[in-house]
C-alpha cells in the first residue's frame, strides 16, 4: 500500500486549489462568529492555507519536491524506500554537473509511461562513453561474474548467487569482506594462471574512479557520442540498472532535479555524493 506521505506529496493541482477553496469557504462562512473558539478555529485553517499554497503552489513546483526510491538501481548510494530531497532550481543557475544524482522524466524508450527514474550523471554533450565489463582470465577461460559468483558459493565464500561482486586489480570485494588475489588462487588447485581485470566505464578515453559503485559493470557498452542537449546516466548498482546503456541518452529537459539529500528513515540521513 503507498505510504499517506507519498499521497499528499503528489496531489494534483485541481485537488490543491479544491483543498484551499474547500478552507476559504469554512473561513468565510465562520467569520461572523465572534466566540473565541471559532476564532482559534478561524486562525487553524488561515495557517493551513498558507502552509499548503506554500508547499503545492511555491516550493513544490519551483523548488525542491520529495522523492520515493522504488528499486535498488541506485544502490549503496540509495536503498530502496529511501525518501530523497530532490533541487528543483539548481539547473535554473547552472549546468549539470559530472557525477550528480538525477531525477529525470523517463524517455519512451526507457519507459512508456514516462514515469520518474533516478540515476548518476556520467557524461554530457560531446563526451565519448564506452563501458567494458570486469572478469578474470583463469588459464585462458574467462570468468564473468555470475561464474565466480557460482564458484565462491559452492567454496562457501559468499551466501547467495544475488551477492555483489565487485572486481579490483589485486581481488574481489564481495560486500565489505575482501577476497584477495592470493586468497582466490587457493580455491584452485594447482599453479594456475588468475588474472582479474576490473570492469570500467571510460569517459573520452579515460578510465572513471567511481568509489560509489555496488559492483562494477559486467557487460559491455560500446562507445556512445552524447548528442547536444543530453546526458548519459547510469545506476550505482551497474548490474540492476535500467538506464542509458540499454536506451541511450537522456534530454536535458526532461530532468526534473538534482537529489540532494536522504530525509528518510532517519537512520539514513544524509548528503547524496
Amino acid at each position: 500500500m503507498e505510504p499517506l506521505t507519498d499521497k499528499l506529496s503528489t496531489l494534483p493541482l485541481p485537488v490543491v486549489v479544491s483543498i484551499l477553496a474547500l478552507l476559504t469557504a469554512v473561513r468565510v462562512s465562520w467569520k461572523g462568529d465572534r466566540s473565541a473558539v471559532f476564532r482559534v478555529l478561524t486562525e487553524i485553517i488561515e495557517t493551513i492555507q498558507i502552509a499548503v499554497a506554500l508547499v503545492f503552489l511555491i516550493i513544490r513546483p519551483f523548488i525542491v519536491l520529495t522523492f520515493h526510491i522504488p528499486t535498488g538501481s541506485m544502490q549503496p548510494t540509495l536503498d530502496i524506500n529511501d525518501r530523497i530531497v530532490v533541487n528543483r532550481i539548481v539547473y535554473r543557475i547552472a549546468p549539470v554537473q559530472y557525477g550528480d544524482v538525477v531525477v529525470f522524466r523517463a524517455p519512451v524508450a526507457a519507459d512508456k509511461k514516462e514515469q520518474e527514474f533516478i540515476k548518476r550523471v556520467i557524461g554530457i554533450a560531446g563526451d565519448h562513453i564506452a563501458i567494458e565489463p570486469g572478469s578474470i582470465n583463469l588459464d585462458g577461460t574467462i570468468l564473468n561474474h555470475t561464474d565466480v559468483r557460482a564458484i565462491l558459493l559452492t567454496k562457501n565464500l559468499i551466501d547467495s548467487l544475488s551477492a555483489p561482486i565487485l572486481f579490483t586489480k589485486d581481488g574481489l570485494w564481495t560486500g565489505k569482506r575482501k577476497i584477495d588475489i592470493q586468497e582466490l588462487r587457493e580455491q584452485f588447485p594447482g599453479k594456475r594462471k588468475l588474472l582479474i581485470t576490473p570492469g570500467h566505464v571510460r569517459r573520452n578515453g579515460t578510465v572513471l574512479t567511481e568509489l560509489y559503485i555496488r559492483e562494477d559493470p559486467d557487460y559491455i557498452d560500446v562507445e556512445h557520442v552524447i548528442p547536444p542537449g543530453h546526458v548519459y546516466v547510469l545506476g550505482d548498482n551497474r548490474n540492476d540498472s535500467h538506464d542509458s546503456h540499454r536506451w541511450g541518452s537522456v534530454p536535458i529537459e526532461r530532468i526534473i532535479g538534482r537529489a540532494d539529500a536522504v530525509i528518510y528513515p532517519f537512520s539514513r540521513t544524509k548528503f547524496i555524493q
